[in-house]
């Protein structure tokens, strides 16, 4: 099959679920492409981006960080569109057939990577992220591609974005998107109060490539300083906040307990996440150990003890869609602490691999570290239980197959056709 990817940054570091289903369908044999709305600037990148030759199968839109962008910024774009695909570009700006789309100029940059090419074809055009479906949306409508559009949603996009857009900004995709899949009961639910059409909505799960990680028997660590770990993005809605203070918590109950707590990621946050610490007086505690790629990962998650993620619900409705670094985790063998927010139930085993507490509670957290140490013999009972469960319910290979019999599905209904799954 002829498949395209369309993301917002590529490679990103923080989305490895994109990156292997990418990597996946090609080991499968298909034929991949990628258009990004635009690049990541860090020099760090997973090492399969450079094995898969992904650099040379992504195209670029490089859309201004404004909505509205400013003439400035347009011109230089205009002309060398214009250079490309006259005809495409000044379609490109008719207000009057694409409406705000073409007005704000979106259409301009958003068809940059079809011109000299369109309509290009595709058997699917599967989009990360509801506003990226949204813009396939209209660039089909354009003509800049023709095949079918699948639309991932992960958490932010059913809960956080449409606030911000003061509305539904999905009435349009959902009419003419061809199949919606939700990383978990909770984006689903979240999807259908937000009107997605249910005949076309599916639940399909991110995926880790479970044999990547090895578990270790932590059972047999002793005489070392417990190693609490977390790997996430430092933004709001990971509420590492609440680990830093819960390490805080249990440095004021146990002084003379050894740990140290390991935060694998970057982000907005960090300076006043490193300040925290330090007001805490538990900097030498508390480590920023900076992004990971997927090779480092495994390990960074064999060196811990226990993982914590203690996710929150933001003021502005961020909140978990999943957790992919849950599943991983568990591959890995480790016992999870993690909040009782969004997806993450539904990744874990409440009471088996997993110790779920409410969210913004620190003290909640350091009870469970200090019930977990307390049962430090049950930690290879906990970690072999996470991993087969993740191994039976999240492994890639599993999930691409199954994605694969979605798109041929679609590809072979005619327009419009709701029989999805055979």
């Amino acid at each position: 099959m002829r498949i395209a990817f369309f993301v917002g940054e590529f490679p990103a570091l923080s989305e490895t679920f994109i990156l292997n289903q990418v990597t996946g369908l090609i080991d499968l044999g298909h034929e991949v492409d990628l258009y990004a709305m635009r690049r990541r600037r860090d020099s760090k990148v997973h090492p399969e981006v450079s094995s898969y030759g992904l650099q040379d199968r992504v195209r670029y839109v490089d859309m201004p960080g404004r909505a509205l962008p400013y003439a400035a910024w347009a011109i230089p774009r205009l002309v060398r569109n214009l250079l490309r695909d006259p005809k495409n570009t000044i379609r490109s700006l008719d207000a009057l057939r694409f409406g705000k789309f073409a007005a704000t100029l979106r259409l301009l940059y958003a068809s940059t990577p079809f011109l000299g090419r369109m309509p290009i074809e595709y058997d699917v055009m599967h989009c990360h992220f509801g506003p990226h479906g949204a813009y396939a949306v209209k660039l089909r409508d354009f003509g800049a591609f023709r095949g079918k559009i699948v639309t991932s949603f992960h958490g932010f996009d059913v809960e956080a974005y449409p606030r911000a857009t003061g509305g539904n900004p999905y009435h349009e995709l959902f009419r003419s998107g061809d199949l919606f899949l939700a990383n978990s009961r909770f984006t689903e639910r979240r999807l259908r109060d937000l009107g997605c059409p249910a005949d076309r909505l599916v639940v399909h799960p991110v995926g880790i490539d479970v044999a990547r990680f090895r578990p270790l028997s932590r059972r047999r660590r002793v005489g070392g300083p417990l190693r609490l770990l977390t790997v996430a993005r430092l933004v709001e809605e990971k509420g590492i906040a609440y680990g830093i203070r819960a390490v805080a918590e249990l440095r004021r109950r146990r002084p003379t307990l050894e740990m140290v707590y390991d935060i694998v990621g970057d982000g907005p946050l960090a300076s006043d996440l490193r300040a925290l610490a330090a007001r805490l007086g538990v900097e030498s505690h508390v480590r920023f150990l900076g992004w990971a790629d997927q090779a480092e990962l495994p390990e960074i998650y064999a060196s811990g003890d226990l993982f914590l993620l203690p996710s929150i619900r933001t003021p502005s409705g961020a909140e978990e869609g999943a957790g992919m670094v849950l599943l991983e985790a568990q591959a890995a063998g480790l016992p999870i602490i993690a909040t009782r927010v969004g997806g993450i139930p539904e990744v874990v085993l409440e009471g088996v691999s997993a110790v779920l507490v409410p969210e913004r509670d620190a003290v909640a957290i350091a009870d469970a570290v200090e019930d977990l140490v307390a049962r430090r013999g049950e930690w290879e009972i906990m970690g072999r239980a996470g991993r087969q469960y993740v191994a039976r319910n999240f492994d890639i290979r599993s999930l691409n197959a199954n994605l694969i019999q979605m798109y041929e599905g679609l590809a072979t209904a005619p327009d419009g056709a709701t029989e999805l799954l055979g």
